[in-house]
């Protein structure tokens, strides 16, 4: 649990489609966390829509800024959008972005009760 860091600004980093599910998968349920700066990165069509859920995760009386950012620029190695799961996968859990996957995807499972998982191996 974060009791410490409370302002993370990450704003010119060359942040990617991929990075923004790290962050995204472990700053949404951080309560101490009141600034996120990204701004002027690439975060892509995926880091778009992440972004505009975390400001609902975050709610009004804490900062999310990702001002000047390319919400075009597709990651050539990012294939799963925790907003559209679709198809089969195979992670490897020891890697920050496969793991933040992995959580997305029990996250999602756990409100979708109705869906099922076939063939999933962890």
């Amino acid at each position: 649990k974060n009791v410490v860091l409370e302002e993370l600004d990450l704003s010119h980093n060359s942040l990617d489609e991929r990075n923004t599910i790290v962050i995204a998968e472990n700053v949404r349920t951080n309560e101490v966390m009141t600034n996120l700066q990204l701004s002027d990165n690439p975060l892509g069509p995926i880091g778009a829509k992440l972004m505009f859920k975390l400001m609902d995760a975050f709610g009004a009386d804490r900062k999310l800024v990702f001002e000047n950012c390319n919400f075009d620029a597709k990651s050539k190695h990012c294939p799963i959008d925790p907003a559209d799961i679709q198809g089969d996968f195979s992670l490897d859990l020891s890697q920050p972005y496969e793991r933040a996957c992995a959580k997305a995807l029990v996250r999602i499972a756990g409100k979708n009760i109705a869906d099922q998982w076939q063939n999933c191996r962890l």
